[in-house]
């Protein structure tokens, strides 16, 4: 849910309060100089003591039910201590018998929230958590500490659902409310179908301790003499278990450099987890609303219940386990144009809900959509311009992306919403290198469609530009290929190109020309010659973290902004691929050489001959990926040019009959 404006107040006169007099019994320290209120709900008070710590510091005492503080500080007391990321000390606790209530005294941890929008404090949140679980997974606190595993997950599922079902008997709540409830009651029954698939087979992962609430609120970031750090507290909700629970808001590259030892060869599978751990999280997060559903005051739960039912859905989507799942569906506008091309998102009003209901990166959120127009430039992603009102009062323009099923798999090629949205996340927002912000995403279970919610850039595409622009292009690919490696070569999710994914692109663009062009009886030489010599040498090329389709319309120029989209065929791979596309066809000779000597120059290159060769290779396999992403005549027709590249290559090796 987006974060309350948090408000400090004063309290005066300060020997009064309930905190000045428990901090005086405790005999902990002088008085305070003064307090401030930073919480005070049903369940918990907080207090700033301003003063009164260690040094003259500050300290946060806290009050809840002595039952629910148990955990919390036996985590500070026993578990943290063994931890040498930053956390916070525990000056003492006060137990109140006749009340029932306990006060912790903690250090304070200041009021700066860290923005999880903003790549490097996402990443410093990953690299605390990363140590947490790797420095405590050795430990014994299994015993000492609740279960967190998904089994325990898994009971609040069906708690959840026996009281929705019981709430809808409340009488306050109206139709729309039942409508919302029976929705989420179904969408729990799929979760719970799809259980043993999904979890069940999540098995013999390592345990650590599990914070179970690891958002924004719960965590501050603070200067040191090493930098700036992280520091989480609110241990309520924690215990022991797999820490899938915890792994949702932070980047999971940062997370693994620290945390691989603890995951050992599972790593390679994180990113499953983490959209496991998302899903439970939201049926946590759920559990926490329900006692409000048998009470009359229904509209903060039921608001809270129907965001969290709609993240549920998109993690769904994600999970592959939608209820609609096998039933979705290409809508008709689409299904007509056999390039899947279409200017006009196809999105209903509901889908675009969406804006509001998606887990947003950054501090500022959707709260609604003001207008929405067709975007100008036409792409095999239905696309449009949504002018969106945020709750800081500004008016943002966004560039929404959509992702359809059954058009939008290329063989393999294409790795999907979620796919390009952890992209944009984990590895270009830590780049800098001017591609689009993303603001979130989300999924329709109904139809199975992504999008994503990306800054609007205006400008004009590449294609569109002043020609030597290109070189400028050039230069910033040789960046992306030099910055971009080391912070994607540790990331589980992005992907690799290796010898099978070339080499299945060029078996299938063999068997588009078999039955279509019997003529072409180069081709299956030309393959042979592509597999046992051309693949080497693309996969003995420098590697680099590539865009993998970086055609001239991907590439927007905004004034002196070179800004690259469409990342869904991001991955470590032949640098030069992108470098083939980006200089392929409509540039004069002149101008495509000089891009390729400056990218030469800016990635440090010794022998630009070797790029030569391996641009040879790169073109092949474009050729041969284009010819190779339809099934027959749709590929020929659509891609006849390559042809024409393919045979031109077959006669330079020889392997045309009767050719000189």
């Amino acid at each position: 849910m987006p974060d309350r404006p948090h408000v400090v107040t004063a309290l005066d006169p300060a020997a009064e309060q309930p905190a000045f007099l428990a901090w005086r019994r405790s005999g902990l320290g002088p008085d305070p100089i003064r307090l401030e209120l930073l919480k005070d709900s049903w369940k918990t008070l907080a207090c700033r003591l301003i003063g009164c710590g260690p040094g003259g510091s500050d300290v946060v005492a806290t009050r809840r039910a002595t039952e629910t503080t148990l955990v919390e500080r036996a985590i500070y007391r026993d578990v943290l201590p063994g931890l040498s990321a930053p956390h916070l000390g525990l000056l003492g606790v006060l137990d109140e018998p006749d009340l029932g209530v306990t006060w912790m005294f903690l250090e304070d941890a200041g009021e700066v929230l860290p923005d999880l929008g903003d790549a490097e404090q996402r990443a410093l949140a990953g690299r605390w958590l990363g140590r947490l679980h790797r420095e405590l997974s050795g430990r014994s606190f299994s015993q000492d500490l609740p279960d967190r595993s998904p089994a325990y997950v898994h009971g609040l599922l069906t708690a959840n659902r026996v009281a929705m079902v019981a709430a809808l008997r409340n009488d306050h709540l109206d139709a729309s409310g039942g409508r919302l409830l029976r929705a989420a009651i179904r969408r729990l029954d799929a979760i719970e179908a799809a259980w043993p698939g999904v979890v069940g087979v999540i098995d013999d992962l390592p345990g650590s301790l599990v914070h179970g609430d690891f958002v924004r609120k719960n965590l501050r970031l603070r200067d040191g003499t090493d930098g700036p750090s992280i520091v989480a507290f609110d241990w309520e909700m924690s215990g022991w278990g797999p820490p899938l629970l915890d792994l949702g808001s932070v980047d999971l590259g940062a997370y693994l450099a620290e945390a691989g030892p603890f995951w050992r060869s599972r790593s390679s599978a994180l990113s499953r987890f983490a959209d496991v751990g998302h899903m439970l999280g939201l049926i946590v997060a759920i559990n926490w609303e329900i006692l409000f559903l048998e009470t009359p005051w229904l509209h903060r739960p039921m608001r809270r219940v129907a965001v969290y039912h709609a993240r549920l859905g998109s993690a769904l989507v994600r999970l592959g386990v939608a209820p609609t799942a096998g039933a979705r569906h290409v809508p008709a506008e689409l299904r007509s144009r056999p390039d899947g091309r279409n200017h006009r998102l196809a999105a209903t009003a509901s889908t675009m809900r969406g804006l509001v209901t998606m887990e947003q990166r950054g501090v500022a959120r959707v709260v609604d959509t003001v207008h929405r127009q067709p975007n100008v430039y036409q792409s095999t992603f239905p696309s449009e311009i949504a002018t969106c009102l945020f709750d800081d009062g500004v008016e943002r323009r966004l560039f929404i992306k959509g992702y359809v099923p059954g058009i939008h798999d290329g063989s393999g090629y294409w790795r999907g919403g979620p796919y390009e949205a952890r992209v944009y996340d984990d590895v270009l927002a830590r780049l800098g290198s001017g591609t689009p912000h993303l603001f979130g995403s989300w999924s329709d279970p109904t139809t199975g469609h992504t999008f994503l919610a990306l800054e609007h850039v205006a400008g004009l595409r590449l294609d569109r530009s002043p020609p030597e622009q290109l070189v400028d292009a050039a230069r910033w690919l040789a960046a992306l290929h030099r910055d971009g490696l080391p912070i994607a070569a540790t990331h589980p999710s992005i992907r690799r190109y290796d010898a099978t994914f070339f080499r299945g692109w060029s078996a299938r663009a063999r068997a588009s020309l078999r039955d279509l062009r019997p003529d072409a009886r180069w081709m299956d030489a030309l393959v042979q010659r592509f597999d046992d010599e051309l693949v080497p040498r693309l996969l003995t090329s420098a590697p680099a973290f590539i865009h993998g389709e970086l055609y001239p319309e991907n590439v927007i120029i905004d004034g002196g902004r070179i800004c690259v989209v469409d990342w869904q065929s991001a991955a470590i791979g032949p640098g030069v691929i992108d470098l083939a596309s980006l200089t392929e066809g409509q540039w004069p000779p002149r101008l495509a050489r000089e891009a390729v000597e400056a990218y030469v120059r800016a990635r440090a290159f010794e022998d630009d001959q070797d790029i030569d060769a391996a641009l040879e290779a790169a073109r092949l396999y474009w050729a041969m990926r284009w010819l190779g992403g339809e099934p027959g005549r749709a590929a020929v027709d659509r891609h006849i040019g390559y042809v024409d590249v393919l045979e031109a290559a077959a006669r330079r090796f020889g392997l045309v009959p009767g050719a000189k």
